[in-house]
């Protein structure tokens, strides 16, 4: 960070000299209460001034602008999706509004995902665009039709720290692991301990200690040297993928999901984790204030156990909340083309048009129906 070694410098330019020695512990004092006051002044400035064109900001800007685009959105339903990158890439949420509106329902559709977003970073999405909306989008907010449909995927509600080791001390990483998140996401990951005794627990308590500390200090938030009133973009939620991925075997893929084994169809009897209830719980914390519905979402993918995790979260729901797929057998053969996967859980462009279609005439019904929890 380059505030830091700044302020140090300062501090020590005023110090006054005099004939006798340096006292050190009067220069940690000074040091001390410079960073003391860095981390006083970091509470009252929003994360937008600090990261304005991180892919959190970035997306977030454009959903906050799309949200507010039709001046009579509040009257229609509001579907905030969030996900993961298989929502990125699978669903076109302009597409959908525009089935939606070719049946009747002028919905908007928002989607807080990012690729290897776990729950606690789409709650940081969340808080943050809540935190653009000016005071009369968040009241209509308040009146308006909200349905929450979380995302399906047995990797991020097991592991609520999935991939947080191979992404560690990122930009992104370092902006949402603010205190707050930080120890929502150990209480998470400590239950997952009790169900797996072998994961180890100090390591990551530290590593999202250091993690918290770093963002208390807002660490690397000018290491690209640029000023941070510069222009504020906006990048829109859905990429389309093409392609596919190296390695990826697509016939085999479809070979294995058609006639799976006992090990890769396996199901897990202690469904539904402990620790992805809590997390999803936390995940909704910054809307406690705005009247929702909650649902659950599962989209069409080739990898087996993935599938069997989502049936049979699926079977074990108790119809109060509503749950969109998996797709039947019959509604993913008509996905099962070559041209229309990435790999096992992610589309192409071409594929995510079939994706969102089919996620639209889910919607449908729920929407027409004004499903109340």
């Amino acid at each position: 960070m380059v505030l830091v070694p700044v302020v140090v410098l300062v501090v020590l330019s005023l110090a006054v000299p005099t004939s006798g020695a340096l006292s050190v512990r009067s220069a940690f004092l000074a040091v001390g209460a410079a960073l003391m006051v860095l981390a006083g002044v970091r509470m009252f400035v929003p994360d937008e001034a600090i990261w304005p064109n991180s892919e959190v900001m970035r997306r977030c800007r454009w959903l906050a602008r799309h949200l507010e685009k039709r001046a009579d959105w509040a009257s229609s339903p509001v579907v905030l999706l969030t996900g993961s990158s298989t929502t990125m890439f699978g669903l076109d949420t302009e597409r959908i509004e525009r089935r939606l509106a070719e049946a009747g329902i002028p919905a908007t559709v928002l989607s807080f995902s990012i690729s290897g977003a776990t729950l606690h970073e789409r709650r940081y999405m969340l808080q943050s665009f809540l935190e653009m909306l000016n005071d009369e989008t968040r009241r209509k907010l308040r009146i308006a039709h909200v349905l929450i449909l979380q995302e399906v995927f047995d990797a991020y509600d097991q592991n609520p720290l999935y991939r947080m080791e191979k992404e560690a001390f990122s930009q992104r990483l370092i902006q949402f692991l603010n205190p707050e998140n930080a120890r929502k996401a150990w209480q998470a990951y400590a239950l997952q301990c009790q169900a797996d005794p072998g994961l180890t627990r100090w390591p990551m308590a530290l590593l999202l200690a250091r993690h918290s500390l770093l963002n208390v200090f807002s660490v690397g938030a000018l290491a690209d040297m640029e000023w941070l009133g510069r222009k504020r973009k906006r990048t829109a939620p859905f990429f389309a993928l093409e392609g596919h991925k190296q390695n990826f075997n697509y016939l085999k893929a479809v070979e294995l999901l058609q006639h799976p084994t006992d090990a890769t169809s396996r199901q897990n009897s202690a469904l539904p984790f402990p620790q992805a209830k809590l997390s999803f719980d936390q995940m909704l914390e910054p809307l406690q204030s705005y009247p929702y519905h909650i649902g659950f979402y599962a989209l069409p993918m080739l990898e087996p156990s993935r599938t069997a995790y989502a049936e049979e979260l699926s079977r074990l729901s108790d119809g109060s909340k509503p749950f969109l797929g998996p797709p039947s057998a019959v509604e993913l053969g008509a996905m099962l083309s070559a041209e229309c996967w990435f790999d096992g859980v992610h589309p192409t462009g071409k594929g995510a048009e079939l994706f969102s279609d089919w996620f639209a005439g889910k919607l449908i019904p729920i929407l027409s129906a004004n499903v109340r929890e």
